[in-house]
């Protein structure tokens, strides 16, 4: 009822941000307030306008919104059509995005009169959720690199954009996609015991997901994530992503993205070699940390049956199977242990990773790592 004396406005959704002004000119005095993730890095910039006393203004847990996407050429058989000034148009279908920041800790920086103020905050998931927590910080900061990756490409470069995506990954005339040969998904043909490494019964402890469940989608067809225990207890966490095509958009993400997207810092990102019995597999190696946790982590990417480290290695493996009628595929293999001692976990991950592929058959073995022998 409009005339109920019990009726109340709830306040604006997001973090209340609280400050104190001794006294201010006419027309009140302008405030700028940044909000940086644990990077130091800038995700929102807003402003309000102070007046003496205690001033409250809302975050809404948002990022700044992203650059809108702008194209160079005109519409195809549209020559009569007029460009804008600058010689580019809108990009249909394209909007901006703004997308809900991650639980974790931010500070905010309120800067008045030229004298900037931090201070912390901590945004936290409500309890109902708890269970999504992995999800939930996964899902924001991969979903802004792969709209700055994506739509950010074509304002630096929109003339790119112009040839279709059909065209782009449209079939080839007699190609095969390479999953069409294989035989057996992920979650069979990877043992959930060898060694002395077996599935650990409770998942208390997840395997991070850090892109949105659209991304993931849209790049793979396979996806597993385990965790395992050896007999003393040490955990290794297993995450493979497997892509029928991987040309054009149709590409991996690569952790050193997306740990830091999500809150990680990354701390090294170093090139290695992993030793196993049939061979030496070229793997990176990062350590990440986000609060308390550290995370270091082993991955390799293979294009194919060969594991690439670059760009160029990337190109070759697809016109290598290009040349043979075949569509790449690719698979994404990472290990991870929440371990302060770095290199004991890039030991055992190392260890986990021989004792896996010394369990499967040869096929498997080059389809994981690009290894064949017995």
């Amino acid at each position: 009822m409009a005339d109920d004396p019990t009726n109340g406005q709830n306040p604006p959704y997001g973090a209340a941000i609280n400050y104190w002004v001794k006294s201010v000119p006419a027309g009140g005095l302008p405030v700028t307030i940044e909000i940086m993730d644990t990077t130091r890095k800038i995700v929102r910039t807003f402003k309000d306008t102070a007046t003496a006393g205690i001033n409250r203004a809302y975050w809404d847990l948002r990022n700044d919104t992203t650059t809108a996407a702008r194209i160079r050429t005109k519409p195809l058989f549209d020559e009569p059509f007029e460009m804008d000034a600058n010689g580019t148009r809108d990009a249909p279908g394209f909007g901006r995005v703004q997308v809900l920041m991650p639980p974790g800790r931010y500070t905010v920086r309120l800067t008045v009169g030229g004298t900037p103020y931090t201070q912390p905050l901590e945004v936290l998931l409500e309890v109902a959720r708890l269970v999504d927590i992995e999800r939930v910080q996964g899902e924001p900061g991969c979903l802004v690199v792969h709209h700055q990756k994506t739509y950010g490409a074509i304002v630096r470069a929109p003339s790119a954009y112009q040839t279709p995506k059909s065209r782009l990954n449209a079939p080839i005339a007699g190609a095969m996609r390479l999953n069409d040969r294989r035989t057996g998904s992920l979650e069979s043909v990877i043992p959930k015991r060898f060694g002395d490494w077996s599935e650990a019964p409770d998942q208390g402890t997840q395997v991070v997901n850090p892109q949105t469940k659209e991304i993931l989608d849209k790049l793979y067809s396979q996806i597993l994530t385990r965790t395992y225990v050896n007999k003393s207890g040490y955990r290794i966490m297993l995450s493979m992503a497997y892509g029928d095509d991987q040309r054009g958009e149709l590409q991996t993400h690569k952790p050193e993205v997306c740990y830091p997207a999500q809150g990680f810092t990354l701390h090294t990102n170093e090139l290695g070699q992993l030793p196993t019995r049939f061979g030496s597999i070229e793997v990176r190696r990062l350590s990440t940390s986000m609060g308390t946790r550290a995370e270091p982590l082993t991955y390799w990417f293979t294009v194919g049956d060969k594991v690439i480290q670059s760009k160029i290695e990337k190109r070759l493996a697809e016109i290598r199977l290009g040349l043979t009628g075949q569509i790449p595929d690719g698979l994404l293999f990472r290990i991870s242990s929440i371990d302060t001692d770095t290199k004991r976990a890039f030991t055992m991950q190392g260890q986990f990773a021989g004792d896996l592929l010394a369990e499967v058959p040869v096929a498997t073995r080059k389809r994981l790592s690009g290894l064949g022998g017995v």
